[in-house]
């Protein structure tokens, strides 16, 4: 038995044998929907999104104002467009945190190393750590290093000791008028190595004197020669070789108690 569809469908077919120009309306003669819904972009699952004109309106998919709210049109691109706009913006943020950190390491540069050892620093300065302090005012190590003496002595005939002899030195500093360090005597040497030391607090103001002598127990002792040391060269310097008369050279250190 004809339903009322069919028998409707059925008259349309018959009429447009006869007319030009006559559509059938799209799903007519199959089964299930109902009239409303037919010739609708979007009225089957996936119609919005399968790249065609379905409902021949010239519109298809997303463009077609049918499809207005279906899933494939509903701005989940647009949410996935703004996540990866996010994700652009933190790896700006992450670009800009990088830049810190350059910076900080920038910073760090600055800050490191200073000098290197004193001739970095100014004259009245020492390297400290990496950083020029000043060089007063603090405690050195006072060391009496090594010598060479010469051959003629101090004594009138010429020589060191009775009998033509090999100096017996050693070595005397002075701090502000007291004598703060006696060094061994090295027998017989012309070429004597003492290296002893003494703390002592330098200011600019200190006075240093340094003394060579030959020891003779019997006659006493001679004396070669000495010098006024100068407390804040002698700290820049960390080390000085000074000279005189009967001594080719004498080496003087001063290093900074930590």
């Amino acid at each position: 038995m004809l339903t009322s569809r069919s028998l409707m469908m059925l008259l349309m077919v018959l009429h447009c044998a006869y007319a030009v120009g006559c559509v059938v309306p799209r799903g007519g003669g199959g089964s299930g929907g109902d009239d409303d819904d037919a010739g609708i972009e979007g009225d089957e699952p996936g119609e919005c999104g399968d790249g065609a004109d379905n409902d021949g309106d010239g519109d298809y998919d997303c463009d077609d104002e049918d499809c207005a709210g279906a899933p494939d049109c509903s701005g989940d691109d647009d949410a996935d467009d703004d996540d990866a706009a996010d994700d652009d913006d933190d790896a700006a943020d992450d670009d800009d945190d990088a830049a810190d950190d350059d910076d900080d390491a920038a910073d760090d540069d600055d800050t490191s190393s200073e000098c290197w050892d004193n001739t970095d620093c100014a004259s009245n300065e020492i390297c400290l750590n990496d950083a020029c302090e000043s060089a007063m005012g603090r405690q050195y190590t006072l060391t009496v290093g090594s010598g060479e003496l010469t051959i003629a002595g101090p004594n009138s005939d010429g020589n060191w000791d009775p009998g033509a002899g090999a100096p017996d030195g050693f070595v005397v500093i002075w701090i502000d008028g007291s004598q703060v360090l006696t060094t061994s005597t090295v027998t017989d040497s012309y070429t004597p190595g003492w290296y002893e030391s003494v703390d002592q607090i330098l200011t600019s103001s200190t006075e240093v004197g340094v003394e060579v002598y030959d020891y003779d127990p019997t006659s006493g002792d001679d004396w070669a020669c000495g010098w006024t040391i100068d407390p804040v060269a002698w700290a820049h310097q960390a080390g000085i070789l000074t000279n005189c008369s009967h001594v080719i050279d004498l080496s003087l250190f001063a290093d900074p108690v930590l």
